[in-house]
C-alpha cells in the first residue's frame, strides 16, 4: 500500500479501510467453521458502510444493536429479515421501529424483554421469530470479556430462564424459535474457544429437551480473538470445526440440513487488520530516558470503536533518535 500517495491525495489524518484484507478474514473464518454455518457480522466493531456492503456481498449477515446500526444495513443493501436485533435495553419505541421497517429476528434478553416485543407487533401479521439469550452457569473464565457464569445484563440465568419458559403461553405475535449464548469476547486459543462453543450447545440442547422448545436457530455467538492494540498475527481457529461438528452431530443431529441452522457472530476477528490510521509524525524530540512524539492527530481510546485495532504510522520527518518514538494514547475528557 502506497501511504504516500494516499497521505498526497487525502491528506491526514487519515483510515484506510482495505477491503482485500477483509475478504481474505472473512474466508479464513468461514473455512473454520463447518460448512452450513451462518456468518453474523457484528457492526458494534466497526459501522463503516464500505465495510458492511463487502461482508453482505461475501455473503454475511448483519448483527444490530441499534436503529442507526440497522440503517447502515438497509443502506448497504442488506434486507431486514436476514438482521438479527440484539443486546441488552431494547426501549418499546426502538422495538416497534425494528419491526415496522422489517426486522422479523431478535435476541431477547429477558421475558420483560419478550412482552415489551410482543406489545409492538401488529395484529395479523408474521410473528416474530425469537431467539432467547441464556446466561448459563458456567461461563467463560479467561474471556477477553466474560459476558456469562456472572451477574450479567446478558441473557437471562438459566435455571431462572428454565423456569420462566415452563409458564410462558403460546401467542400469534412471536414465536421462540431457538436460543443464544455468547460466552465471551477476544478469545485467542482455540482450544478454549472450542470448550466454549461445546458447552454452548450442551447447554441449549437440555434446555430445548426438558422446556419442549423445538430449535430452529441457535446462536452459538462468538469470540474470536485477534491482537487488539498490539502487534500480532490472528488465530489459526481451524481445529475448531472437526470438533463442533462432532457435537452437533450428538446434540443437534438436523443442523447439516438447517434443522437448526447454527450461526456465529464476529466483528473484531473480521476487520482488525483491515483498518489503518495515517497520521504525520510532527515533532519528536528527546525527555529525559524516553523519546516523546508529537503527530498530526489525536489519538483517543475511541479509535478502537472506529475499527482500529492495528495502527501504522506513516511517519513525514526522520526521528532524530534511533530509538522507536512512542505514541501516547491519552484519556479524552467526557
Amino acid at each position: 500500500m502506497n501511504y504516500e500517495a494516499l497521505r498526497s491525495k487525502y491528506g491526514s489524518p487519515l483510515y484506510v479501510y482495505d477491503l482485500n484484507i477483509l475478504r481474505q478474514s472473512c474466508n479464513r473464518l468461514r473455512d473454520a467453521l463447518p460448512e452450513s454455518s451462518m456468518l453474523y457480522y457484528s457492526l458494534k466493531a466497526n459501522p463503516h458502510p464500505a465495510i458492511v456492503k463487502q461482508l453482505l456481498d461475501l455473503g454475511c449477515r448483519a448483527e444490530v444493536s441499534s436503529l442507526g446500526e440497522l440503517n447502515t444495513v438497509l443502506e448497504a443493501g442488506g434486507l431486514p429479515r436476514d438482521v438479527l436485533y440484539t443486546g441488552p435495553g431494547k426501549s418499546e419505541l426502538e422495538l416497534k421501529m425494528a419491526v415496522a421497517q422489517g426486522v422479523q429476528w431478535f435476541s431477547v434478553e429477558s421475558m420483560q424483554e419478550l412482552e415489551r416485543l410482543r406489545s409492538v407487533v401488529p395484529s395479523g401479521t408474521p410473528p416474530i421469530q425469537v431467539i432467547m439469550r441464556i446466561n448459563p452457569d458456567q461461563g467463560l473464565a479467561d474471556a477477553g470479556l466474560a459476558m456469562t457464569g456472572t451477574p450479567s445484563q446478558f441473557g437471562t440465568d438459566e435455571q431462572k430462564l428454565l423456569r420462566e419458559l415452563r409458564e410462558v403461553q403460546e401467542c400469534d405475535e412471536i414465536r421462540i424459535a431457538g436460543f443464544h449464548i455468547f460466552n465471551g469476547s477476544n478469545t485467542a486459543s482455540a482450544e478454549r474457544l472450542a470448550e466454549s462453543f461445546l458447552s454452548c450447545i450442551q447447554v441449549i440442547a437440555r434446555i430445548s429437551k426438558e422446556t419442549g422448545i423445538q430449535l430452529q436457530f441457535v446462536d452459538l455467538g462468538g469470540g474470536f480473538g485477534h491482537p487488539y492494540a498490539v502487534s500480532g498475527t490472528p488465530p489459526n481457529f481451524s481445529g475448531i470445526k472437526v470438533q463442533l461438528e462432532t457435537a452437533l452431530d450428538e446434540y443437534m443431529p438436523g443442523w447439516r440440513t438447517g434443522e437448526p441452522v447454527i450461526a456465529y457472530e464476529s466483528g473484531r476477528y473480521l476487520r482488525p487488520h483491515a483498518v489503518f490510521w495515517l497520521a504525520r509524525l510532527w515533532i519528536s524530540r528527546k525527555a529525559r530516558a524516553a523519546v516523546i512524539s508529537s503527530w498530526t492527530a489525536a489519538f483517543t481510546i475511541w479509535a478502537g470503536c472506529r475499527g482500529l485495532d492495528a495502527y501504522h504510522v506513516y511517519s513525514m520527518t526522520s526521528c532524530p533518535s534511533q530509538r522507536r518514538p512512542t505514541l501516547i494514547r491519552r484519556r479524552p475528557t467526557l
